[in-house]
């Protein structure tokens, strides 16, 4: 008894209060409203270990549950420092995993096998563009990625087809409806599930079958759920059958939210540090897949000492020295079958960890179906929403297993062990990374095993053989890092491996309504912030109050009050980017890190004009979760179009260009020609505007060449004529097809490319203003002198420096990082809160981002939003965010008396302010837009009225807003855009 008195008084030492008592708590639904930086996992993990010391809940009777592979993973590895081996009786694991577990026992009483298939996202849209082509439909009108997102988004919400069927609304939908049919009919006939079925089959086989309920309700006395603002309807309804009976349902969530020294690692800017000076947070260059590399950061470091060691020793004079069981990607050669990564590999062939892994016998039988079992293991074998993905491949003995797709390769051991506990005997493992340029694959290879004559991917994913390998003697300290997601970094020269809200439908109602669904639940509010000043957490606070749909609880912290926060008007974006890049310099003249500065935005096309200011100033940069902007693809895309018709004779932008978007040209078809032109001596423009002439290319190759030649030809002309940059842009980006493709995609991703060109639009408006102005050029207004700035600017961004950098990202990317000085731009009405957001009634999910963001900053924060704004070519006036309205003037440094001149008056008119407290009882929720102390002003314009503009022509009235703003469409280029009445030079017909 005295020992378990010990034990407790050392598991709850250093909590605090309200987490002490989240932790203690007895029996009963428990609801945990945790803030940022607040240490929610703790207490989860905490909660495990105290259940298991009291006697409450035998590890096996513990589900402990959360949203992602990497905090699965954290969660257990948490756990285990507290509670030993006996973690691993617990099922500690994602939503998929459960219930892909729960469906090998009793998917046979759905009508499948228990040898189902599980479809990872490629296999889905194969299927879904066979289901296309059988009922006849356009693959190229309606994407399988657009049918797929819809389908998904169904099943999230529990809705079936025939469901969904009947709330269709438009022709799209309609032919959803009709996939959705077909698709769900092969599913099944095939015996495979996809990752969302994982979830609906989970909840049918409980619904369904009170059997299997009762066994499941039975078995876990406690249910545990990390992150449950992340869980989307299937999910909350899975956990609601399961903790029903028992009602132990505790739920944590925010509803806001080996290497030698002297080894030279590659930083995310192509600068060289010593590994044993690499830390923390810090952003090192990463292979992605494909031979594509971004930032990636350190989460880990890891210090040893050891005797001996390998040195390997490469063709090009590259040499690593590591520990022997360092693990390396090196083979006899490069795989390239993307579909099936093991099929081309012949084990004895290359030189592989072949591991055999010996599991426990299954308990009661209910999961020991089959004897043995084949995992593979691909990193970066693709990519979602900017984020690798690794492949995870399980095949037994009869050939039937699941094939599905991961975020962080930390999660595939805890598959390993979910696959053993259903193996009555043994599982072979093959691990492999899709790192090469050319799409190659390389095995995992322990330095111990690296032979002469393999092969290791250089720091452009390109090959680099093997030419010695050697033992030797160390008697030295040696390194590892941990890097986020990617799990790769570049060690002297060679790819080496190391040993947000709306996210897949989460829906927040689930944490705002728990105490709906559970009346006598118990709420415990962790409102101690670790991280932030009090001025920055009391803005969040009033920030996130305004949110209907939002838990009260006030973060605060023992850190101090702070400085007050920097609220800044600036007169359009490139101001807002001079200001932002004048305050760095005076941060760094004052001392402070580079990496001490985070510049967060909206949209990733926002940050255009502040890299190119920053480039400007000699200050280094680095973009996170997205490349740096002349980088993107569908930019540099958009600018081999340019390059292509200034310069017929570039074979490479030509290249580039020729299958963007797919036309039917491929690369074999594109090699013949360009044979034929090294053979000839002719201009790759000149083969290709006669096709015919060119030997062995095929009937459909010639009739799309010449369908898209006939298109350059008249771009070609129009370009000659020197028309303005901007107008030229457009038409190419429309007449080749681009914009549509993308469009047609109807995926966030798309959409940010579609903003990424829109502002690309705008870097040649700004291009045509100053050419139009006078401004000092070889050739003002020329197509070749704007591409060659584009160039010097994008050259500029190569240079290394080793002294830090800056970081930018979206506000998406922000969520559980930390810097001590944060600027957020770009705050104004329609990019931040977002229009698209605005319009689909996403203003609360908006609102919990800004949220997010305000407190990713310790010490300082500035704010920043501009008067006007370029977007797609045409200047737009902007109105501060509601959000900095709803921020208490005493937290910020904003000066109290308004400004004169035409500033005073936009000021007046467009000052955001909180509802009096007669409109609010009047029953109007939310802020509104009034002139202080008056009355809102009333519109000068009607609904339907025609007006006319001296630039955009003639126009209609299509909405009215308040602070005087005028939705107009305009007839001569179909755009809406809105207006300050007051200000814009508008005008009634």
């Amino acid at each position: 008894m005295a020992d378990t008195a010990t034990e407790l008084e050392t598991l709850l030492s250093g909590l605090n209060d309200p987490q002490r008592e989240a932790v203690t708590y007895g029996e009963g639904p428990l609801l945990i409203l945790a803030g940022a930086g607040s240490g929610k996992t703790r207490v989860l993990t905490h909660r495990i270990a105290y259940l298991v010391a009291t006697d409450a809940a035998k590890p096996n009777e513990i589900l402990a549950i959360t949203f992602t592979n990497k905090a699965a993973g954290e969660m257990r590895e948490r756990a285990e420092l507290l509670v030993g081996r006996r973690v691993r009786a617990m099922w500690v694991m994602t939503f998929h995993a459960a219930c892909a577990r729960m469906l090998r026992a009793h998917a046979d009483k759905l009508g499948y096998t228990r040898r189902f298939t599980i479809y990872d996202q490629a296999d889905t849209r194969r299927l879904i563009k066979r289901c296309l082509d059988d009922l006849g439909i356009d693959p190229k009108r309606f994407t399988p990625a657009s049918i797929h997102n819809q389908i998904s988004d169904a099943k999230n919400k529990l809705r079936d087809a025939d469901s969904y069927a009947r709330m269709v609304g438009s022709f799209f939908e309609q032919t959803v409806a009709d996939v959705f049919r077909a698709y769900e009919r092969e599913l099944h006939r095939m015996n495979a599930m996809d990752f969302d079925d994982l979830l609906v089959r989970a909840v049918n086989v409980l619904e369904l079958f009170q059997e299997v309920r009762d066994h499941y309700a039975g078995t876990f006395t406690h249910v545990l759920v990390d992150e449950y603002q992340d869980t989307n309807h299937a999910q909350y309804r899975w956990l609601q059958l399961l903790a029903e009976e028992r009602r132990n349902l505790m739920v944590v969530g925010d509803d806001a939210q080996c290497l030698v020294a002297g080894t030279s690692v590659t930083m995310a800017d192509g600068s060289q540090r010593a590994i044993e000076d690499v830390r923390i947070g810090d952003f090192v260059r990463s292979g992605c897949g494909g031979g594509s590399f971004a930032a990636a950061r350190v989460v880990r470091v890891h210090r040893s000492e050891r005797a001996d060691g390998v040195a390997i020793t490469l063709r090009s004079g590259r040499r690593l020295v590591s520990t022997p069981e360092h693990t390396h990607f090196a083979g006899h050669r490069a795989l390239h079958n993307a579909a099936n990564p093991a099929a081309a590999v012949n084990p004895a062939r290359i030189s592989m960890p072949d591991m055999l892994m010996r599991s426990r016998p299954a308990r009661g039988g209910d999961f020991a179906t089959l004897s043995r079992a084949r995992m593979e293991v691909t990193l970066c074998a693709g990519e979602r929403e900017g984020l690798p993905l690794h492949r995870v491949a399980v095949t037994r003995e009869n050939g039937a297993g699941f094939d599905g797709l991961t975020s962080d390769v930390a999660t595939i051991e805890t598959l390993a062990d979910s696959v053993a506990r259903d193996t009555t005997d043994a599982i072979w493992l093959r691990a492999s990374a899709r790192l090469g340029a050319d799409g190659g694959e390389l095995p995992f290879t322990p330095a111990s095993r690296v032979e002469p004559g393999m092969v290791m991917f250089d720091e452009r994913g390109g090959c680099d053989a093997v030419e010695s390998v050697e033992r030797v003697e160390l008697r030295q300290p040696v390194y590892d890092l941990d890097i986020e997601r990617t799990h790769n970094f570049i060690a002297n020269g060679i790819v080496t491996h190391n040993s947000i809200y709306g996210f897949r439908g989460a829906d927040i109602r689930n944490i705002l309504e728990f105490e709906d669904t559970f009346p006598d639940a118990h709420v415990v509010k962790l409102e101690q912030n670790y991280r932030s000043t009090q001025t920055i957490l009391d803005a969040a606070n009033a920030v996130i109050r305004n949110n209907r749909g939002q838990k009260p609880k006030s973060l605060w912290t023992e850190l101090g009050q702070g400085d007050p926060i920097k609220v800044r008007e600036l007169e359009d974006e490139h101001a807002e980017a001079r200001f932002v890049t004048g305050e760095v310099q005076r941060l760094l003249d004052e001392g402070v890190s580079r990496a001490e500065v985070a510049v967060f935005y909206r949209t990733n096309a926002q940050s255009r004009v502040l890299q190119d200011t920053l480039v400007r100033a000699d200050i280094p940069y680095q973009v996170i979760g997205g490349t740096k902007f002349y980088e993107r693809a569908e930019v540099k895309d958009a600018i081999a179009y340019l390059i292509t018709l200034v310069n017929p004779q570039d074979a490479g932008a030509f290249t580039r260009i020729v299958n963007a978007p797919r036309r039917g040209i491929g690369s074999t078809s594109m090699s013949r020609l360009l044979a034929f032109t090294n053979t000839t001596g002719t201009s790759v423009w000149d083969a290709a505007s006669d096709p015919e002439q060119v030997p062995n290319l095929g009937a459909a190759a010639v009739k799309a060449l010449r369908r898209f030649m006939a298109t350059m030809h008249v771009l070609r002309e129009r370009a000659e004529s020197r028309p303005a940059i901007a107008e030229l842009l457009k038409e190419v980006l429309q007449e080749t097809g681009y914009l549509e493709a993308l469009e047609a995609e109807r995926t966030i991703e798309a959409q940010g490319r579609l903003e990424n060109l829109e502002e690309l639009v705008n870097v040649a408006a700004e291009y045509d203003s100053a050419a139009s102005a006078g401004a000092d050029s070889p050739a003002p207004g020329s197509l070749a002198d704007f591409l060659e700035q584009i160039a010097l600017i994008s050259d500029a961004d190569d240079r290394s420096d080793d002294e830090g950098l800056i970081t930018l990202m979206t506000l998406h990317n922000a969520k559980g990082l930390e810097y001590p000085i944060v600027f957020m731009i770009g705050c104004e009405e329609g990019v931040f809160p977002h229009s698209r957001a605005l319009d689909e009634g996403g203003l609360e999910e908006e609102r919990r981002l800004c949220y997010v963001g305000i407190t990713r900053a310790q010490r300082d924060l500035y704010l920043t939003y501009a008067r006007t704004r370029n977007v797609f070519g045409a200047r737009n006036f902007g109105a501060p965010s509601r959000f900095i309205g709803e921020i208490p003037d005493e937290l910020t440094d904003r000066e109290q008396q308004q400004p004169r001149g035409l500033a005073g008056i936009r000021a007046r008119a467009m000052t955001w302010s909180p509802p009096t407290r007669s409109a609010r009882t009047a029953g109007e929720d939310g802020p509104s837009w009034d002139a202080p102390g008056q009355a809102a002003a009333v519109p000068a314009f009607r609904l339907g009225e025609d007006v006319t503009h001296p630039k955009f022509g003639e126009g209609v009235v299509t909405g009215l807003e308040p602070g005087g703003i005028v939705v107009i469409r305009f007839a001569k280029d179909g755009s809406e855009r809105k207006m300050v009445a007051d200000l814009a030079p508008i005008s009634k017909r």
